[in-house]
């Protein structure tokens, strides 16, 4: 019974080695503490050692992917095609521009070159052959990068399942899942280009994007050894006359080809991809697939050490109470300078969640352990909030990814969620006042 708990949590077990940081947010700090960390200058810095190497993931990168979808008979009936192209690089007009002078220099008398040349874009479904061939030669030549697709059946929905027939929201939140899941461990700071549609703005897309947060959060407890970073996005709704817009387009429609009946491959086969991947999955209508143009994106994969694998527990309450605590310390620390620039648009939640936390005293509601939870979650690996942590420390690695599985746990729908957030919840109010320290840093 968490009501019989009278004993100190093991928060932090007193480690007393000198904290070192060296991120470009904060000089290089060594003092003896009794806290895992501490928040200077907008960066955290965990304790560790100076002579060992450390993981340096603070840079920011920025990407851009290119969405798009469209509608086509597979051999399977009427399907759904979602494609992401993610690039280091925005894709300029240049690209364009030099596949409408071939395509003007090698007119074969087809009208639909005129009519791509008049109309000054390429649209992969009502242009000809030449036009095919002159934008998939520039596009071999030009564009690097990774593209992603998803496809499934008519009245299917790739992720969001719904009563109603899927909408195009559904849609959209199928093709941005899978440019978060592609970029979820790599990327900081990401470009959104979508197409304009009856039904998309701005505010259906950050409602989707934050939907599809909260997805993640809540993937987080089952998939404790994988990173997941929530980068800032910016948004770009814009027509056909977007250059990365139409190389997305022709990619996509090459792939869609290749599930007509009989297949049509000539030009998926004529994109020079350095590696392809199709699968169907099992017991379901969909399928997905990717390659590489070119190279593949410059950014560096975040990955933990090895020797904290397999994630295990809280093997106990007291490991469970431990980490809660510490989720709570970290995310009021982390809140007291502004942040970095790169986590700038996770501040205000986070924020707002430790001033509720202090408005509500002893007694936390679950939607405040949530806010709380939520916080250490997208900061963890976005921030990081390991940064400079020494790799040999096993022992603070795996404390600081046991409180990421137990935050991801208090965000659970279910009813372990709800008896999670119970737990903290009373130990916390009856501990508060005499221990202050374990739910509050220096």
């Amino acid at each position: 019974m968490v009501g019989c708990f009278t004993r100190r949590p093991r928060v932090s077990t007193r480690f007393t080695t000198p904290l070192f940081s060296p991120g470009p947010f904060g000089c290089l700090a060594t003092r003896t503490v009794h806290l895992l960390l501490y928040f200077e200058r907008g960066c955290v810095l965990v304790y560790g050692a100076p002579e060992h190497d450390v993981v340096d993931t603070s840079g920011v990168t920025s990407l851009h992917a290119y969405c798009d979808e469209a509608v086509f008979d597979s051999s399977k009936g009427r399907s759904f095609g979602f494609g992401a192209l993610l690039t280091d690089e925005h894709i300029t007009r240049e690209v364009i521009d030099c596949a409408l002078r071939e395509l003007s220099r090698h007119k074969t008398g087809d009208p639909r070159d005129e009519r791509t040349l008049r109309r000054g874009y390429f649209h992969a479904s009502e242009d000809s052959k030449n036009a095919h061939s002159v934008l998939c030669t520039e596009i071999n030549r030009s564009v690097s990068g990774e593209f992603k697709y998803q496809r499934t059946r008519d009245g299917e929905s790739l992720l969001i399942r719904h009563e109603n027939a899927p909408s195009e929201d559904d849609h959209l939140s199928s093709m941005l899942s899978g440019v978060l899941v592609a970029l979820s461990y790599r990327s900081r700071q990401l470009s959104i280009h979508v197409e304009q549609r009856s039904q998309v703005s701005e505010s259906s897309i950050r409602d989707t994007l934050d939907r599809l947060y909260g997805y993640m959060e809540v993937s987080v407890a089952e998939n404790s050894g994988i990173p997941c970073l929530f980068p800032q996005c910016s948004l770009s709704i814009s027509d056909k006359r977007e250059p990365g817009l139409q190389v997305v387009d022709f990619l996509i429609w090459a792939t869609n080809r290749t599930q007509q009946n009989p297949p049509k491959s000539v030009w998926f086969d004529r994109i020079e991809k350095r590696m392809s991947v199709d699968a169907e999955i099992q017991n379901s209508p969909e399928s997905i697939g990717g390659f590489t143009l070119k190279a593949p994106l410059r950014t560096v994969p975040i990955d933990y050490p090895d020797e904290v694998f397999p994630v295990r527990g809280p093997e106990s309450s007291d490991d469970f109470l431990n980490a809660a605590c510490l989720m709570e310390r970290i995310v009021r620390q982390a809140t007291r300078e502004p942040f970095p620039d790169h986590v700038r648009h996770l501040e205000e939640s986070a924020k707002r969640s430790v001033a509720r936390a202090d408005a509500a005293g002893s007694r936390l509601s679950r939607e405040i352990v949530q806010g709380l939870a939520s916080a250490y979650v997208r900061l963890f690996d976005t921030l990081p909030i390991y940064s400079g942590i020494d790799r040999l420390d096993t022992p603070a690695w795996r404390n600081l990814l046991l409180t990421r599985k137990v935050a991801s746990s208090f965000l659970s729908r279910g009813l372990s969620g709800v008896r999670n957030s119970d737990q903290f919840i009373l130990f916390r109010e009856q501990n508060l006042a005499s221990s202050p320290d374990w739910f509050f840093p220096d």
